[in-house]
């Protein structure tokens, strides 16, 4: 589940920067009681500073260089 949660989180913040170099916006929000969950079936919310994934990124590619 932590490798999971992970990758969530790395995918995530990948497509959020994806869609701040594009100038893309962002899907529309679902109110969260409007969002249904199947019976045996998590709900997991993953938080991400598009700021700091951001300087993660640039920081990865100057090391590469």
């Amino acid at each position: 589940m932590s490798d999971a949660l992970k990758m969530a989180r790395d995918a995530l913040s990948g497509y959020l920067l994806v869609l701040e170099d594009l100038d893309d916006s962002l899907p529309p929000t679902t109110p969260p009681g409007k969002i249904t969950v199947p019976k045996n079936s998590l709900l997991i919310p993953i938080e991400v500073d598009t700021t700091l994934a951001r300087e993660r990124e640039e920081n990865i590619l100057l090391k590469k260089r």
